[in-house]
């Protein structure tokens, strides 16, 4: 009797959960078919715009599946954004030219792919280093002024990529995404990542197709110095079944550290405020999960303050806010983190506050 009951309650709350972002499986955010050549971007977007096939990208380093249904050759133009500044990617295998456009951190590349190929080719911006930095932020929500005066400060000290953990609009509208899109592209010197925030889902517009066509996948990884880098899309206050399938998958691979990054957090410190998942039964399923696949440290936003706790030995660190009005009694002002990763793999934060004028 009592199975039954926890089943048919298990049932209801995933009945009632709130509408998700596609599953990881089936997302077809950066694949393509042009001239009758199938090409897939993992991870980034993709579209054609003319001859040019244009992509912003969410990995350090990028990987290009193209297979070829052609019986002649095909001569393929791409245009890769949000990739390292002033860094002529390698190619592997050595196939094709790569060359930098007017932005430091776009480069074009020209392929011929031949009748029937099938082929995968990697574009190398980050060998493997002793030490790396990395910075977080969350909540810019289209506050321009606090969001320069972070790229400015980011840009001073050698990050290797920038994350930003949600919430980066205010409202989810063609102009406000338009406006983050060009403002990680001309403010920010290294690369960014961002994942959806709830002001990107669904506030004020279509913010799951938006995202989309802007920035990628909602739910992605990539691997950085023998570190996994892993971003889930917990925007409504939960992770569906879908993402966290992908998530236990992700975790399972043997990294040196595995970061994980989402905007709401599993568990919110101070509970009164009830800024965590909605439900506390998936908040503890998803830090069980994380604690046996031995993970490391959560980073998240939405709570408009900091808090560094942990819960079941997993770190669960959120950030504060970069631009979206901090909670007031608790005296956390604008600010984002740095992280920095030793050679032995030991990650310590950093606090940047930023003085708003």
């Amino acid at each position: 009797m009592k199975k039954l009951i926890y089943l048919s309650i298990l049932f209801l709350t995933n009945c009632l959960a709130s509408p998700e972002s596609p599953s990881p499986y089936m997302d077809s955010t950066g694949e393509i078919e042009f001239q009758q050549v199938f090409i897939k971007v993992s991870y980034g977007t993709l579209k054609a715009d003319n001859n040019l096939l244009v992509s912003n990208i969410q990995t350090p380093n990028v990987q290009i599946y193209l297979h070829s249904l052609n019986a002649n050759p095909v001569d393929l133009n791409f245009l890769f954004n949000n990739m390292r500044a002033n860094y002529i990617p390698v190619l592997q295998p050595a196939r094709g030219i790569i060359s930098q456009s007017g932005n430091p951190k776009s480069y074009y590349y020209f392929i011929q792919i031949n009748p029937g190929e099938e082929l995968t080719i990697n574009l190398i911006s980050f060998n493997a280093t002793s030490a790396y930095n990395f910075g977080v932020v969350g909540d810019i929500q289209s506050n321009n002024t606090i969001g320069e005066l972070i790229a400015a400060s980011a840009s001073i000290h050698n990050l290797d990529f920038f994350i930003i953990t949600g919430d980066y609009v205010s409202q989810a509208t063609e102009t406000e995404y338009q406006w983050a899109y060009l403002f990680s592209e001309n403010n920010f010197s290294m690369p960014v990542y961002t994942i959806m925030g709830n002001h990107d889902a669904s506030i004020g517009g279509n913010g799951y197709y938006l995202f989309g066509q802007y920035f990628g996948r909602t739910n992605f990884e990539f691997s950085h110095n023998e570190d996994l880098f892993l971003f889930l899309d917990s925007s409504q206050q939960n992770i569906s079944e879908s993402v966290y399938g992908f998530a236990q998958l992700s975790l399972s691979e043997n990294r040196r550290n595995k970061f994980i990054f989402m905007h709401i957090p599993p568990f919110d410190q101070d509970g009164v405020r009830a800024n965590g998942f909605s439900s506390d039964f998936q908040a503890a399923r998803f830090i069980n999960m994380v604690k046996n696949n031995n993970g490391d440290i959560i980073f998240s936003g939405h709570i408009h303050t900091y808090q560094d706790f942990f819960v079941s030995n997993i770190r669960t660190i959120v950030i504060g806010t970069g631009g979206g009005l901090p909670m007031r009694f608790d005296g956390v002002g604008f600010q984002y983190l740095i992280t920095h990763v030793d050679s032995a793999g030991n990650a310590s934060i950093e606090i940047i506050p930023i003085a708003a004028n």
